[in-house]
């Protein structure tokens, strides 16, 4: 349930995913708008991709989705892995709509992204090579290279299968370097830093696609607050769904007075992280 002057939630996927990645979590958001919206390129926007994209035309896109919605009042943003760097540039160029920022296991430099340097990722970026391996994908292909997004001996779903094959490989591709160009441009602690917006932090502790130190030093930041789920790998989207719907319906149903910052001297220790691990 959802307190009278809960805020609207915007869901944004990781890089091959699309909305049904935020299925878990949304069964336990309760009764509050939700918008889950499909990047370019993903999802049933896989037509859509484009290998030239940065993440500040992604994060216009999903202005320009919350606009066609009409939510009406700034929302919770809360982005899964690139879907995490698109929420950060959505406030920082359109501070208006987003009320506070859920970020779960988003990169937080470019050296941090240990997925992004496999071989497999380094082909793909070869004009013939990379078509035909994208093309001869099949279903075990696609959830042998997703078995790194979740903890060691997790199922993958079927449905992240489904989506990571309909991607249109330009559009995975260049949202891939979009990230590093993004990143590299300034690090994520930086721009958190700069931003000010109450910011959440969900870690898979098992991550085997962002160096898990990496994200654990987003704690620095002011008005930012860590969640570490220590079962979880890349994917609490997935994995811990109650805790990831715990932290966005924290947000969202704060009293506006409480709603910056985040966390009080008194319940955050200070360079600490919040173990949410019994929710699991």
């Amino acid at each position: 349930m959802s307190t009278p002057d809960a805020l609207p939630v915007v869901l944004v996927h990781g890089l091959g995913g699309s909305h049904r990645g935020w299925d878990a979590v949304r069964e336990h958001l309760g009764d509050r708008p939700v918008l889950a919206v499909d990047l370019p390129g993903f999802g049933d926007r896989a037509a859509e991709g484009d290998p030239d994209v940065t993440v500040e035309a992604l994060a216009q896109d999903v202005a320009a989705r919350i606009a066609a919605a009409g939510l009406g009042t700034p929302a919770v943003v809360a982005g899964h892995s690139l879907g995490g760097l698109v929420a950060v540039a959505l406030a920082e160029h359109h501070p208006d709509l987003v009320a506070a920022l859920v970020l779960v296991n988003a990169p937080p430099t470019v050296e941090s992204r240990i997925g992004a340097r496999s071989p497999v990722e380094r082909l793909l970026r070869t004009p013939v090579v990379g078509r035909a391996l994208w093309g001869a994908m099949g279903d075990d292909r696609a959830r042998a290279g997703l078995a790194t997004a979740f903890a060691p001996g997790t199922d993958v779903p079927q449905a992240w299968v489904d989506d990571l094959r309909r991607a249109s490989l330009p559009g995975f591709v260049g949202a891939s370097d979009a990230i590093d160009r993004y990143l590299a441009a300034a690090p994520l602690l930086r721009r958190l830093g700069a931003l000010g917006t109450p910011t959440t932090v969900v870690v898979g502790e098992q991550d085997g696609r962002v160096r898990v130190p990496a994200l654990r030093a987003l704690d620095a930041v002011e008005r930012v607050r860590l969640v570490l789920v220590p079962e979880a790998g890349h994917s609490p989207v997935h994995e811990a769904p109650q805790v990831v719907a715990d932290a966005i319906a924290g947000a969202a149903d704060a009293p506006v007075g409480e709603r910056a910052p985040v966390a009080a001297p008194a319940t955050r220790p200070r360079g600490g992280a919040w173990d949410l691990r019994g929710k699991v």
